[in-house]
């Protein structure tokens, strides 16, 4: 079918295209014989700066900034809420300063806060208890190894036996052990101590805590075959040489 007309069938009326042969459409109009002409309003959901076509088939749209989509009916990457597609900035959500970017969310319906060190929450306002509360970007004190924050126990760190605190740079926990206790983890009960709780003297030791070791020389004047603690440990007991 062709459009010409005309008395003598010289003139393509408008939207049609005089070449080949008035039976298509002309640039930027589609859907021959209609010609529906290309619009950001019909064809690209009112969000394009301009809708083109050069195959009187489809329109094809330039999306304004923060649309995509062949129809422009979506918001771009960084950009929520369609239809207003609002892009999401540093001042797009109260992240109370603590936040390094704003991004949509899942849903890319709001901007969400991208928090800094270990700050979370909407607002990034919470911060762990294992962190430190005014920067959340150290560990709390009493806790080691940044970020994981392990606390320093004194039941696992210094085996029960003393008071545990993190080093001054939060990479290993200190103990402060109980006497008698000693050793990096207060594991070591010293020699002169005895028990399961390092609680009594050894044989041979007296007067605990102090623990003293019975000797010959301090304790019998050097004249005793032997010398050894009492029953109660409270005082060393010697067995004399000769007639002493």
């Amino acid at each position: 079918t062709h459009q010409w007309s005309g008395a003598s069938c010289a003139a393509c009326p408008h939207p049609y295209s005089a070449s080949p042969q008035c039976n298509s459409c002309k640039q930027d109009f589609i859907t021959y014989p209609t010609c529906t002409a290309c619009s950001s309003a019909v064809h690209c959901s009112g969000h394009a700066s301009a809708a083109a076509s050069s195959d009187g088939v489809q329109c094809t749209c330039t999306c304004n900034t923060g649309y995509i989509g062949a129809i422009c009916d979506a918001c771009d990457t960084n950009f929520v809420g369609y239809p207003l597609c609002t892009a999401c900035t540093p001042t797009s959500v109260n992240c109370n300063g603590r936040a390094t970017q704003t991004t949509p969310n899942s849903k890319q319906d709001a901007c969400v806060c991208v928090c800094l060190d270990q700050w979370t929450g909407d607002t990034c306002s919470a911060c762990d208890v294992k962190y430190n509360s005014l920067t959340c970007a150290s560990c709390a004190a009493g806790r080691i190894t940044f970020p994981a924050c392990t606390e320093c126990t004194d039941a696992v760190h210094c085996s029960g036996h003393g008071v545990a605190s993190a080093n001054g740079d939060a990479t290993s926990c200190l103990c402060s052990c109980n006497v008698p206790w000693s050793g990096a983890q207060c594991a070591t009960c010293p020699p002169q101590f005895a028990g399961t709780a390092c609680d009594s003297c050894a044989p041979g030791h007296h007067n605990y805590p102090l623990c003293d070791e019975c000797t010959n020389t301090v304790h019998c004047n050097g004249r005793a075959t032997s010398v050894s603690a009492n029953f109660d440990m409270t005082e060393c007991t010697c067995v004399c040489m000769n007639h002493w």
